[in-house]
């Protein structure tokens, strides 16, 4: 008897300490967890910090273009036509009128209004505001038209309402003008065409061109190297809008691809007729 009511206290001992190990086991993970939930909260929040002063980075340096664009090209321009203006009017007074220093003029203005447009685009963009940003993109888009290279819009997408504040169509505005820019600039196309399409989950965003292209590592490094800061905008608002930008190479075409999760449940509800 008395050696069976040792073996009784020697395996509730037993248990006992093997409940406490595995309750102290428990108390580890769970405080691991938290201590790595923790870590993965504050880099989210420092990700989202860096964000946020980097657009605020951009947008200080976007005006600042806009003022030297204005105070060192399109002023001194316009002044200078309006002298020549002066002049062709006198010229005319005195028979001297010359029908072709007046047309080299009006295509130094064209150009001009060109460039005025350009600018225009840069600033608050009121057709955002008023007609959203697909259709904000469509008049970017067409506006690239040229005698170098043709551009093409479609808009595939069903919504009733864009399901979007209009700060992130603003900001989708502002990646696409980025990355529309970026290509006209380098990618030596000859045809783009951009379109809009939506999924249950997504806005999709395709920009296709015939010219030179990139992958996702090469930008990723022209990111981290280049100086300026137009890259690093499309990073800080695709963070903001939760967005995934893709860049794939084919044989004859490139494209760049945008997908964008909606902020709310506005398009489940009320936007999708058909899928």
């Amino acid at each position: 008897c008395h050696r069976l009511m040792e073996s009784k206290i020697e395996t509730a001992i037993f248990i006992g300490s093997a409940c406490l190990v595995m309750l102290s086991l428990a108390m580890l993970l769970v405080m691991f967890y938290l201590n790595y939930r923790t870590k993965i909260l504050n880099k989210e929040k420092e990700s989202q910090l860096a964000a946020f002063k980097l657009a605020v980075m951009t947008e200080e340096k976007m005006k600042s273009t806009i003022a030297y664009d204005l105070h060192d090209g399109v002023i001194p321009t316009l002044s200078a036509l309006s002298r020549n203006l002066e002049q062709h009017i006198l010229n005319y007074r005195d028979g001297n009128f010359n029908i072709h220093a007046l047309s080299n003029d009006y295509q130094v203005l064209i150009e001009n209004i060109a460039e005025i447009r350009q600018i225009t685009h840069n600033l608050v963009p009121k057709m955002v505001f008023n007609f959203g940003c697909i259709k904000a993109v469509e008049s970017f888009t067409i506006g690239l038209n040229s005698t170098k290279y043709s551009t093409g819009f479609e808009n595939k997408t069903n919504f009733k309402k864009i399901p979007f504040s209009k700060n992130e169509e603003v900001n989708i505005y502002r990646i696409c003008l980025e990355i529309l820019n970026n290509l006209t600039n380098h990618a030596n196309y000859s045809y783009l065409k951009v379109i809009f399409s939506n999924t249950a989950q997504n806005m999709i965003i395709e920009i296709i061109h015939d010219g030179k292209g990139v992958t996702n590592e090469e930008i990723n490094a022209l990111t981290e190297t280049s100086p300026g800061l137009g890259l690093k905008s499309l990073l800080s608002r695709a963070l903001l809008l939760n967005a995934k930008i893709d860049y794939f190479v084919n044989e004859d075409v490139a494209t760049v691809t945008i997908r964008i999760p909606y902020s709310n449940d506005i398009y489940q509800n009320n936007n999708v007729n058909s899928l």
